[in-house]
């Protein structure tokens, strides 16, 4: 079974032929951007957010040996 969105790009693009490399490049460069954030949010929120529980006076789940 074919996904719909796959079908609709093949539709299109049949029809309009492929998109202008600029665009596509444009939209490489925001998704990559994107995913980068994304891959910097992941690593660090968890962190800080602990950081400021332990500030905050919490005990960490973390034990230390």
């Amino acid at each position: 079974m074919s996904n719909n969105f796959n079908q609709l790009e093949e539709e299109l693009i049949s029809k309009h032929g492929e998109p202008p490399t600029k665009i596509k490049k444009n939209i490489d460069g925001s998704i990559n951007l994107f995913k980068s954030f994304g891959d910097i949010i992941e690593l660090f929120v968890p962190n800080l957010l602990e950081l400021v529980y332990n500030l905050l006076g919490g005990s960490s789940k973390k034990k230390d040996n």
